[in-house]
């Protein structure tokens, strides 16, 4: 958990027009922790 936090940390602040803003990051106790985008219209990763 300590590394996903670490990356969702830097996301936060970086700024692209080609790559996606980190929204936020959610975690629930009986799931994996999820990193929150901007849904991408006509797209995917």
């Amino acid at each position: 958990m300590h590394e996903f936090l670490f990356e969702a940390n830097r996301m936060k602040d970086f700024s692209h027009p080609n790559i996606l803003s980190l929204i936020g990051v959610a975690w629930d106790p009986t799931r994996k922790a999820m990193v929150l985008l901007p849904y991408m219209k006509n797209g995917d990763l």
